[in-house]
């Protein structure tokens, strides 16, 4: 009984621990993701694409507005930019050794003073190299409320930065070449059981000045007749020189539900779902994207996929089975009760067509 006892508490104690350290980390979380005004920055532009001549400087300023309620100071750093995956998300690194046009942008390293409601402009030049190569160059200007003594050099910074990126393009010879390294739905195969269809674009750059393609999918159907029309990358996001970058499109009608619980409840729950994003038969999309200087690169594919509700199927077909099977069960006692009738019909003697009359009987009176 004391073992018991002993066990309870040591759960209990447990219980009070976890529960006091799950409402710490939450309000850690609640103060880190709850913006602070107080320490609000806008610069602008958040990138700058630039036409540069080999051998001409190309002289720009970034604009920054000091929303906070205490005074800011500010230090200016430049790094490397390339992309790091097929998502567009960056890839630089404070450590490593500057290259390309981050070698070519001069600016003032700070600080920068702001106060309270202040705005400011920060001049910055590029000097491009007389020998530079032609086609794209990409770097970017960092401020940040560290110096860039404490911020890299790899030691620990709980300081912030904001950044604006400088797309450069040198004249030159330029090559724009841009292809659909593939078209497809994104995890999804060829067979869905119901929408949202996620369709998965990746765009290669074979040319050495960033491209910006845009354009759209146009879902038909069975007969040839448009079903949706989709946007492709609206926000002109750009595609890097021999790189390759995924754009995505949704096609769907409403928000599905999340699927929980044993078999049958993800069952209905599909079903539900099946219901409200409903699509049936074998679709295609076509592709048309266009990029570079005016438009003149021109892309298409095909997809063809098909939508098969299974679960909804299922349930209508057993709901027709049902109907069916009660209209046949009509059907055949309306038969037994025709046929019923005409045995009676056949049975009973035929009626006559007027009433038999009675003879009257003469009674001849004798003469008196």
């Amino acid at each position: 009984m004391l073992t018991t006892v002993k066990k309870f508490q040591t759960q209990k104690t447990f219980q009070v621990m976890r529960m006091s350290v799950t409402l710490f980390l939450a309000s850690v979380f609640l103060f880190l993701t709850i913006p602070q005004k107080t320490q609000a920055l806008t610069l602008i532009p958040p990138s700058f694409e630039v036409e540069l001549t080999p051998g001409q400087p190309y002289d720009g300023r970034i604009k920054l507005f000091n929303e906070a309620d205490r005074t800011v100071t500010l230090y200016s750093e430049i790094t490397n930019f390339t992309a790091k995956d097929e998502t567009g998300n960056p890839s630089y690194s404070f450590d490593a050794p500057l290259e390309g046009m981050a070698l070519w942008i001069d600016i003032e390293k700070g600080p920068f003073i702001l106060e309270p409601k202040e705005r400011v402009e920060i001049p910055f030049s590029i000097r491009t190299p007389d020998n530079a190569e032609p086609g794209g160059h990409y770097a970017i200007i960092f401020l940040s409320d560290q110096p860039p003594a404490t911020a890299g050099g790899g030691k620990i910074s709980v300081g912030s930065k904001i950044g604006s990126l400088i797309m450069g393009r040198v004249a030159g010879e330029i090559v724009e070449d841009g292809s659909i390294a593939s078209f497809s739905l994104d995890a999804n195969g060829k067979i869905l059981t119901r929408l949202p269809a996620h369709f998965a674009v990746r765009y290669q750059n074979s040319g050495n000045a960033h491209l910006r393609p845009s354009g759209t999918i146009t879902v038909k159907n069975l007969f040839g007749r448009t079903t949706k029309t989709l946007d492709i990358n609206a926000t002109k996001s750009a595609v890097l020189p021999r790189s390759t970058r995924k754009f995505e499109a949704v096609w769907e009608k409403n928000e599905a539900k999340t699927t929980t619980g044993g078999t049958w409840s993800q069952f209905w729950t599909e079903l539900r779902n099946e219901k409200s994003n409903f699509a049936f038969g074998r679709y295609t999309a076509e592709l048309t994207l266009v990029a570079g200087q005016n438009q003149k690169i021109e892309n298409q594919a095909t997809l063809p996929f098909w939508v098969i509700p299974w679960r909804l199927l299922i349930i209508v077909i057993i709901a027709l089975g049902i109907v069916g099977c009660f209209f046949l069960l009509i059907l055949k006692r309306y038969n037994k009760w025709i046929i019923r009738q005409a045995r009676q019909q056949f049975e009973s003697p035929a009626p006559l067509p007027f009433p038999p009359q009675k003879k009257r009987k003469r009674v001849r009176g004798r003469k008196k």
